[in-house]
């Protein structure tokens, strides 16, 4: 089961850009800012002005961003079903936030915000994870296998050898 769910499972693939997020007097509270600056709907509306093909619920539906441990750098990350439109998404989010903070919104979050890493395609898909899906179906199989003998062992009443016999009757052979 776990081989042909994974097998019809639809390939996902991901690409990051990177943008660096400068100055301010508390980084910590710079950088939530800014995750939650990265999830508003008008950055996706930005977004699918610089790239029509993808739509804004798309890009709300794949987008996804995380600041670098403790670095001003924050990844845009984008999911979808080609590697290209993955890497035109994160690229085209990652733009659009770049725009939007260096507009009339700097007063939101101190600093200054640019892109430093473009997203690239990778031919590589994220998901499913083969081994990993195969692997975890094998070891629930063998698990269940065993539940089961050990139950139809627990449930089987049949006598099988002498000593069941004596037990099962009380009387001696």
């Amino acid at each position: 089961v776990a081989v042909a769910l994974t097998m019809r499972a639809e390939k996902r693939y991901e690409a990051t850009s990177g943008v660096l997020v400068t100055g301010g007097a508390e980084p910590q509270r710079n950088a939530e800012t800014n995750l939650q600056l990265l999830s508003l709907p008008s950055i996706a509306a930005r977004a699918n002005e610089i790239e029509p093909a993808i739509s804004q619920a798309e890009f709300e539906s794949s987008i996804s961003s995380s600041q670098v441990a403790e670095s001003d750098i924050i990844h845009v990350s984008a999911n979808t079903a080609s590697a290209e439109t993955a890497a035109k998404a994160a690229n085209a989010y990652a733009e659009a936030f770049v725009a939007y903070r260096k507009e009339d919104h700097s007063k939101i979050a101190a600093g200054k915000v640019s892109l430093v890493q473009r997203a690239v395609p990778n031919g590589t898909p994220v998901s499913p994870k083969k081994a990993k899906n195969i692997g975890f179906g094998a070891l629930i199989g063998i698990v269940l296998g065993l539940a089961l003998t050990l139950l139809l062992e627990q449930m089987d009443r049949r006598v099988k050898r002498e000593e069941d016999l004596a037990d099962t009757t009380g009387l001696s052979i």
